[in-house]
């Protein structure tokens, strides 16, 4: 499997990059929508770990370009983020 992991945090990046190696899958990262959205566009992906707060395009705008294109609509995502409010 393999797993694109889009966070602006490097720290995040290598922790969750490492976690993904070690159960034995492929981890592609990126530090932004706009990276992510080229790796999409050349590298097939069975899943997304996004996180919602970055700069620029944030996980919220990212997950809806993404799922505005037929090509990527069934990929699933799964939001990563230290956001911890309900309303959150």
């Amino acid at each position: 499997m393999t797993i694109l992991v889009v966070d602006d945090d490097d720290h995040a990046l290598t922790f969750l990059k490492a976690a993904i190696s070690k159960a034995g899958h492929t981890a592609i990262t990126a530090n932004n929508g706009a990276d992510a959205l080229s790796i999409l566009a050349h590298t097939p992906i069975n899943l997304i770990l996004l996180d919602i707060m970055m700069p620029d395009m944030d996980g919220n705008e990212f997950c809806s370009t993404v799922r505005s294109d037929p090509q990527f609509e069934y990929i699933p995502i799964i939001f990563v983020s230290a956001l911890s409010s309900l309303d959150d």
